[in-house]
């Protein structure tokens, strides 16, 4: 046990902080920052998003080839390949878990007032939150308005143009 305890915290410790995986969801109005959140619980969120992310890779390629067996053949035996990826899926899954779990418990612990809030989260920027619980109405308006803000972001990204939009 020792050893892959030993293992994962030398994963965790080695995952660079270079910006390339960060939180995209912008702080909303009934979010209230605490603070940000420390290298350590950085790396951690790093780490499981990074695994996440190979899970949806290997999750897409088993897709394609269960659809490629079945353009072949109606009651195809599993694909060659599918086995392993079904593997290298369930060890990511598993691995993913406990990172999620260990990356809250990291939040809580470096700000202690979270743990009576019923809702806690990162947002961009490494802002640590924690949620007021909001009306139906409210949310779907801010929610709309944080997507709107966002494609609108990405229109002017494409642009190349610094112009706000109208």
């Amino acid at each position: 046990m020792k050893s892959v305890l030993a293992a994962l915290f030398r994963e965790i410790n080695d995952v660079a902080i270079d910006g390339t995986i960060e939180p995209d969801s912008i702080v909303l109005k009934s979010d209230t920052v605490v603070g940000k959140c420390s290298d350590e619980a950085k790396k951690v969120y790093i780490l499981r998003t990074t695994i996440i992310n190979k899970s949806r890779e290997i999750f897409s390629k088993k897709l394609l080839l269960v659809a490629e067996a079945l353009m072949q053949n109606p009651f195809p035996p599993p694909p060659p390949d599918f086995k392993k990826l079904l593997n290298e899926s369930s060890v990511l899954c598993t691995k993913e878990k406990p990172l999620g779990e260990l990356f809250w418990y990291l939040l809580r612990e470096e700000f202690p007032q979270l743990y009576d809030k019923p809702s806690i989260g990162i947002r961009k920027g490494w802002k640590v939150v924690w949620t007021h619980p909001m009306q139906e109405q409210e949310i779907g308006e801010e929610t709309l308005n944080s997507i709107f803000e966002a494609i609108k972001k990405h229109c002017i990204e494409k642009s190349g143009s610094n112009e706000e939009m109208n």
